[in-house]
C-alpha cells in the first residue's frame, strides 16, 4: 500500500538514533500533585464504556481515578434502531455516582453515542430527524447532567455522508452551544482511506477530534504486526501506518489545528496464533483482543512468553513458540513515550485511551498511572516555556 504520510517526515523523525536521543531527554516522569491534571490547559480523556461493570475484574464509577483525567467519556447511547433521530440508553448504563465524582473532580464528562454506520447515516441525511437526534441528545445531557457529546459514527462514506455529517454535527452544536457544551467526534487513523471527511466545515463545528490510532494491525489484517506503533517499519508488508503518519497526516494533509487533536492509546492488544513479526496469518476467527490488564500483564517473560522490544515501532510484544504465539500490546514504558510524543514533542490538544478499564487487574492500572505520569511531566515542561 502507498505511503500515508502525505508531508515529508520532520527532521527529528529520520533518523532513529536522532529518535532515541530525544526520548531519553524527554523520558523523565516525575510525580507531581493531581490538582495540575485538572488545572492542564492540555486534555488526558478516558473513554469509559458501560459494560465495565459486568467485566472481570468488575469495574465501576467507584473504581475511577478522576483526579487523574481531565475529561471523561461515557459510552452509554445509541440512535434508536428506527434511524428517526431518537436515542437509547444502554440497559444499566447509567451509574448515579458517576457524574458527582467526577464534577467534584472538576473532570467534564461527555456522553458517547456510539451505533452503526447505517443508522448514522439515515439519520444525518434527513433533516427532521437531523434536529430530533439533536434534541434528544440535549434533553439527555441536560437532563443527567453531562458537559457534552461525542459522536463515534464509524464511519461516513461517500460525498452524502460527507455533506450530512457536517450537517448533523451542527445540528447538535446549535442545541448544545460552546463554551457550556462540549461537542467531538471520534475518527479514524486514516480519513480518505478508511472514512470521508469534511474537516474544513467540521473543524469550526467541534471542540476536538478523537483520533482512534490503533487497530493498525488487528484480525482483518493479513499478516501480523503493532497494534499502536508509534512510528511506521519500512518493513511492515502493507505499510498498515502508525500514530506518527496520522498526527503528519491531521496536521498538514487535512489542516487540523494542533490543539483540536487528541491522539488515541490501546490499553488492549490482540494475540494471534503465530509466531513471528509481520507473519502470514489470515486471522478473523483465531485473533482474539486481549486486555493489558486482565490478561497481557500476567504473561509477559512467563509461561513461555518473552517480550521483545521493537526499536523503529517504539513498541513492545511477545512471541511463544510451541504453541505459536504473538501479542501485540503496550506497556507502561510505550504509553508514556507516546504521551511525550503527542504532548512534548508535536504539542497537540490531548491525549485519550481505549478504554478506561482495560488496564486494570483487580487492584493497579499501570499503563492509567504511566500515562498520566507522563502527562504531569508534559505538564510542568509546558509551564516553564
Amino acid at each position: 500500500m502507498p505511503n500515508l504520510n502525505s508531508a515529508a517526515p520532520v527532521p527529528w523523525a529520520r533518523s532513529l538514533r536522532l529518535r532515541r536521543i530525544v526520548f531519553v531527554i524527554l523520558f523523565v516522569v516525575i510525580g507531581c500533585a493531581a490538582s495540575i491534571v485538572a488545572q492542564s490547559k492540555k486534555r488526558m480523556v478516558a473513554y469509559y464504556f458501560y459494560g465495565d461493570k459486568n467485566e472481570i475484574p468488575k469495574y465501576t464509577a467507584a473504581q475511577i481515578p478522576y483526579k487523574k483525567l481531565t475529561d471523561l467519556i461515557h459510552v452509554a447511547i445509541h440512535p434508536a434502531p428506527s434511524g428517526d433521530g431518537t436515542i437509547q440508553i444502554a440497559p444499566g448504563a447509567l451509574e448515579p455516582e458517576l457524574i458527582p465524582k467526577a464534577h467534584a473532580a472538576k473532570v467534564r464528562v461527555l456522553v458517547c453515542v456510539q451505533g452503526a454506520a447505517s443508522l448514522f447515516s439515515k439519520i444525518a441525511a434527513d433533516p427532521a430527524a437531523r434536529l430530533r437526534f439533536a434534541a434528544s441528545l440535549k434533553e439527555f445531557v441536560i437532563r443527567y447532567h453531562y458537559d457534552g457529546v461525542d459522536i463515534d459514527w464509524e464511519v461516513p462514506q461517500g460525498h452524502a455522508d460527507v455533506v450530512n455529517s457536517v450537517a448533523l454535527m451542527q445540528a447538535i452544536r446549535d442545541a448544545l452551544p460552546s463554551p457550556r457544551y462540549l461537542l467531538s467526534m471520534a475518527t479514524p487513523s486514516n480519513p480518505g482511506r478508511w472514512g470521508d471527511y469534511d474537516f474544513t466545515s467540521l473543524t469550526p463545528i467541534v471542540d476536538f477530534y478523537n483520533v482512534m490510532t490503533y487497530d493498525f494491525h488487528e484480525p482483518g489484517t493479513e499478516h501480523t504486526g503493532h497494534n499502536s506503533p508509534l512510528f511506521t517499519d519500512a518493513d511492515d508488508p502493507s505499510y498498515e501506518g502508525s500514530i506518527d503518519d496520522s498526527v503528519n497526516n491531521y496536521l498538514n494533509k487535512f489542516g487540523v489545528p494542533p490543539e483540536k487533536l487528541n491522539i488515541g492509546v490501546a490499553f488492549y492488544g490482540y494475540q494471534y496464533p503465530v509466531s513471528k513479526m509481520y507473519s502470514p496469518c489470515r486471522c478473523e476467527k483465531t485473533a482474539i483482543s486481549r486486555n493489558y490488564g486482565s490478561y497481557i500483564k500476567q504473561r509477559i517473560n512467563k509461561d513461555g512468553w518473552v517480550r521483545h522490544f521493537d526499536p523503529i515501532a517504539m513498541t513492545p510484544y511477545l512471541t511463544h513458540e510451541n504453541p505459536p504465539g504473538f501479542i501485540t500490546y503496550d506497556g507502561p514504558q510505550s504509553i508514556a513515550r507516546k504521551v511525550a510524543y503527542i504532548l512534548q514533542i508535536r504539542d497537540l490538544g490531548g491525549v485519550f485511551m481505549w478504554e478506561l478499564s482495560a488496564d486494570y487487574d483487580g487492584k493497579n492500572q499501570d499503563l492509567l498511572n504511566s500515562m498520566h505520569k507522563a502527562f504531569v511531566r508534559a505538564e510542568a515542561e509546558d509551564k516553564k516555556k
